[in-house]
């Protein structure tokens, strides 16, 4: 009588590993599909558009960009100095900071609770004690306690790797999630491994009032396939906006997930959480999805009023 042939997958802790890393792919999927149907739906009404209602619809963006900037939080900071709608002249500040903001971008590396990896995403503080990602990248407390945010993964100017900064999350302290919104904020903890302080990373400030318009300029910094840090710095036009989600052309990769998405004034409007395929050709991807951060403040805002 022949042997069954025993593979590594077959042993328990293997298997558990790859079922982990397989409804992570599934959830993923689920989440595509979805962004599809929405970016489907906008498609549809924007055909009916007349073309000289399109350029009209450019005009007035314009317009109403200049308005914001006369009319600027003090969040908006000095970056909106003469950046104007349509003119890719920009101040060389423009480029420092966004490199500045940067920091407060970094790696979340999903361990189980042996240690082995298991997925990775993008995060970003929005406080000095909080990191704000996607509910599918961080779904439940069990997960986050096993998973860590990794600040300054990023190479040089001379392509030399930095010195990171690794952090563990502290659900205990705060953990929201919610899953229709895909997002999650939870708490991290105050000191790293070799004792830097989590503040030194600064925190990006959101802004309830601030929101993005059709065919205005999108960056986003971000950990794609969970490597360095990256950026698509501007040539990306916001192509369709629903009350809570925003439709974008901006190039990003599985990793992504989690990524602040910035305005021209380095203001963050969204949280990038899905790709869009071409609806004619499943095998290309045609526009990125992000939650409108409005739409999350909004949220959390409900909370705490249902709470008190």
């Amino acid at each position: 009588m022949e042997k069954e042939m025993v593979t590594i997958s077959d042993i328990h802790p293997f298997k558990n590993l790859e079922n982990k890393k397989e409804k992570l792919i599934e959830e993923k999927e689920r989440i595509n599909e979805e962004a599809l149907s929405r970016y489907q739906e906008l498609l549809e009404k924007s055909e009916e558009k007349p073309d000289e209602e399109d350029v009209e619809t450019v005009h007035e963006t314009a317009k109403k960009i200049e308005a914001r900037i006369e009319n600027a939080e003090d969040l908006d900071g000095p970056a909106l100095e003469r950046i104007i709608f349509g003119n890719d002249l920009f101040p060389i500040s423009y480029l420092q900071s966004g490199f500045n903001i940067g920091n407060s971008v970094c790696r979340i590396v999903l361990s189980d609770r042996v240690g082995r990896v298991v997925g990775y995403g993008t995060g970003f503080l929005i406080s000095p004690s909080l990191i704000m990602t996607n509910n599918h990248v961080l779904d439940k407390e069990e997960v986050a306690v096993y998973s860590t945010a990794e600040f300054n993964y990023q190479t040089d100017e001379n392509n030399v790797l930095c010195q990171s900064t690794i952090f563990r999350l502290d659900p205990d302290k705060l953990f929201i999630t919610d899953k229709r919104l895909d997002f999650t904020i939870v708490a991290v903890q105050e000191f790293s491994g070799d004792n830097r302080r989590l503040t030194d990373f600064g925190h990006l400030k959101l802004s309830p009032n601030l929101n993005i318009m059709e065919n205005e300029y999108v960056s986003i910094i971000q950990h794609p396939q969970g490597g360095h840090k990256a950026v698509t710095v501007r040539e990306n036009r916001v192509k369709f906006l629903s009350e809570d989600f925003i439709h974008y052309v901006t190039d990003t990769q599985p990793g992504s997930s989690g990524s602040p998405v910035f305005n021209d004034q380095w203001v963050v409007v969204a949280l990038h959480h899905s790709g869009v395929r071409d609806p004619n050709d499943r095998t290309q991807w045609v526009a990125n999805e992000g939650i409108r951060i409005s739409s999350i403040l909004k949220h959390l805002d409900a909370l705490i009023d249902h709470s008190e």
